[in-house]
Order: C-alpha cells, then sequence, then structure tokens
C-alpha cells in the first residue's frame, strides 16, 4: 500500500497531502486517490503547499469528468510519526478554518491523521468537521466488498 510506503520514508518527519473521493451512499465515500507531499514536515509539523494541492485538484476533476455530485475533495491528510494519530489543536483550528471560514464551499470535510505503530501497521483516525462548527469521528475501514476500490469512509 502506497501509503504505508510514504510513511516509512518520511521517518520521523511529518508528511501529508489531500484527500479525494467519491461518494458511494449519503454519508460514506471511498478514497479515490490522495496526494503524497513530502516536504514541508518536520518532526511536529506539516505544511500542505497550497498550490500543488490545487493542481492535484484540478487534475482529480478533469480524470473524472467533473462530476462533483460524485468525485469530489475529501479534505486533508497528514501523519504523525511520534504522536498519538489524533487531531492537534492547531490541526482543529486548521480545519476549522478550512470548513467554516475558508472559500472550499464544502458541505463537510475531513482530516485523516496516519501513523505506524510499532508492529509497522497502519493506524489513524478520520475528523469530520461540518460548516457550523460541529466536530465528530468519522470511522474509516477496509471494505472487502469494495475489492481493489480501496478504504470507505463514513
Amino acid at each position: 500500500m502506497r501509503l504505508i510506503d510514504e510513511l516509512e520514508r518520511a521517518g520521523s518527519h511529518e508528511i501529508g497531502g489531500i484527500v479525494m473521493g467519491e461518494q458511494l451512499a449519503p454519508g460514506e465515500f471511498r478514497i479515490a486517490e490522495m496526494t503524497f507531499q513530502r516536504r514541508g514536515g518536520l518532526v511536529a509539523s506539516f505544511v500542505r503547499n497550497a498550490k500543488w494541492a490545487l493542481y492535484s485538484l484540478c487534475n482529480f476533476f478533469s480524470r473524472t469528468e467533473h462530476r462533483y455530485q460524485q468525485f469530489n475533495y475529501l479534505g486533508e491528510w497528514h501523519s504523525h510519526p511520534l504522536f498519538a494519530p489524533a487531531p492537534s489543536k492547531r490541526d482543529h483550528a486548521t480545519m476549522i478554518d478550512l470548513t467554516c471560514h475558508g472559500e472550499t464551499g464544502a458541505n463537510f470535510l475531513i482530516l485523516m491523521i496516519a501513523r505506524l505503530d510499532a508492529s509497522r501497521s497502519l493506524e489513524g483516525s478520520v475528523t469530520v468537521y461540518l460548516p457550523n462548527g460541529t466536530v465528530g469521528a468519522g470511522i474509516l475501514r477496509d471494505d472487502e466488498s469494495l475489492g481493489r476500490r480501496g478504504r470507505a469512509i463514513e
């Protein structure tokens, strides 16, 4: 899996990117693509390159024929290689700003935090942010019914 490979390669430095997905049903989304930005991360912080993210998003929309009702930007992800895979206060503030005050026009955004545990297995969390300021836990699951199609978020 590419995410595990990228996390191993990054070691103790944070990496991240954006998450793009496909809506499978109301409230259920499949991660269709993730970007992997290797620069911009230190041991305890990650700063996304907005121009690169926008470029990646435009390419995704072109590949999915601008079918925004089905395929869209879901949010952000980054790693916490040395800390619990949960949003920090700074992470929450950034996501609330993007969701409530940003120009995304999104109905919601997610923040996925990932890391490798001591056995090099993937662990993480998904937090959902709504424009009204509500913050809640999402569910990230491997779904065998999706086959090669990937992970789903509820």
